[in-house]
C-alpha cells in the first residue's frame, strides 16, 4: 500500500486538528497507510527560546525514514511514500522534499540520504516562499527575528528545489488571505524549469 506522512498546519505555533485525523481517515479509506507527525512548534506564551529550525526538518525526515524502514511490517511500498502538509505543515513537507540532500540535513541522517527522500509531495495551500509573498509569522517562528536573507533563502522551498526533488501535487485558493497563492505558483514554475513532474490547481 502507499503511505502518507501527514503534517497538519498551524503557522508553526499549533497543530490544527482539522488537518490531521479527518484527512488521515480519508486516505485510510482509500487504502493508504497514514502517519501523522506532530512536529515541533513554538509556545506563544514564551517566545524567548531558540528558533525552531532545524528541528521540524529533522522530525519530518526521521518520519519518512521510519516509515520506509518499517515498510514490510506495515505492508507499505517503500518506494511510494508521500509527504503531505497544509499551510505551515506544507512547508515542513516541502523541506522534507527539498532539503533531504542538503548539508543542513546531513548531521542527523544515518546511512544514505536517499533513505530520507519522500517519493512525492502533496502540498495544500503551503507556506513555501520566504521572499516577497512569505507568510512572515511562520518564518519568524521557524528561523527567528534575526535571520538573514541568506538564512531565510535556505528554507525557501522554491529556491531549494533541484532535479532530485520528488514530484509534487499542489493546490491553493486564489483568495487565500493568509498564504498567497503565488507560493504554489512559484514552486510550480521552478519544478517545471527543472523537469520535475508536478501539477498545480488554483
Amino acid at each position: 500500500r502507499p503511505a502518507v506522512v501527514l503534517f497538519p498546519g498551524g503557522g508553526y505555533h499549533l497543530s490544527y486538528e482539522g488537518e490531521g485525523e479527518p484527512v488521515a481517515l480519508q486516505f485510510c479509506a482509500a487504502g493508504a497507510c497514514v502517519f501523522e507527525v506532530r512536529y515541533s512548534v513554538v509556545d506563544l506564551a514564551d517566545l524567548s527560546g531558540e528558533p525552531l529550525f532545524p528541528q521540524p526538518l529533522e522530525e519530518a525526515l526521521t518520519a519518512v525514514r521510519y516509515v520506509r524502514g518499517h515498510a514490510e511490517e506495515f505492508g507499505i511500498d517503500p518506494h511510494n511514500i508521500a509527504v503531505m502538509g497544509f499551510s505551515a505543515g506544507g512547508h515542513v513537507a516541502g523541506m522534507a522534499g527539498t532539503l533531504w540532500n542538503k548539508p543542513c540535513a546531513a548531521p542527523f541522517e544515518e546511512g544514505p540520504a536517499e533513505a530520507y527522500r519522500p517519493d512525492k509531495m502533496i502540498l495544500c495551500y503551503p507556506v513555501l516562499s520566504s521572499g516577497k509573498f512569505a507568510h512572515r509569522e511562520s518564518f519568524r517562528f521557524l528561523m527567528g527575528d534575526e535571520a538573514s536573507g541568506e538564512e531565510l533563502g535556505s528554507v525557501s522551498i522554491e529556491l531549494q528545489a533541484d532535479a532530485q526533488t520528488p514530484p509534487a501535487f499542489l493546490w491553493h485558493c486564489e483568495d487565500d488571505g493568509c498564504v498567497p497563492f503565488s507560493n504554489s505558483i512559484r514552486l510550480h514554475k521552478k519544478l517545471d524549469s527543472l523537469g520535475v513532474k508536478n501539477e498545480v490547481h488554483i
